[in-house]
């Protein structure tokens, strides 16, 4: 997780976090649909900060979001929405710090499907 104020980090959407920082991952060769992200911290972020993670497809607009806020959150969810992502296409997972959270292992998962 980044440490400090305003930090972000992309990591690739499978795999060992410190093994992918910055990297993205290829969609297979059909139209893939992203949904259902669920995220976990070990430690909340603390009072007056959050971790806002994104589960980005093919642009900025393709997204799922979901945020982690204060001193007891440890978990969030992206809804009901979906992201998508043309065959082949690339897509990874972005972990920011607002407000200078205390940095957590996070754990996730989400669905990958074709429409």
């Amino acid at each position: 997780m980044p440490a400090g104020a305003g930090s972000q980090r992309d990591y690739t959407p499978l795999g060992n976090a410190d093994g992918s920082v910055g990297s993205f991952i290829a969609a297979p060769n059909s139209p893939t649909v992203l949904r259902d992200l669920f995220v976990r911290v070990i430690s909340a972020p603390g009072a007056g900060t959050r971790w806002d993670i994104i589960l980005q497809g093919d642009s900025t607009s393709d997204q799922l979001t979901c945020s982690i806020t204060g001193a007891f959150g440890t978990s969030c969810n992206s809804g009901a929405g979906a992201a998508s992502v043309a065959p082949g296409g690339s897509f990874r997972l972005i972990v920011q710090n607002v407000g200078g959270a205390t940095p957590s292992n996070l754990y996730y998962g989400y669905r990958a499907v074709t429409p």
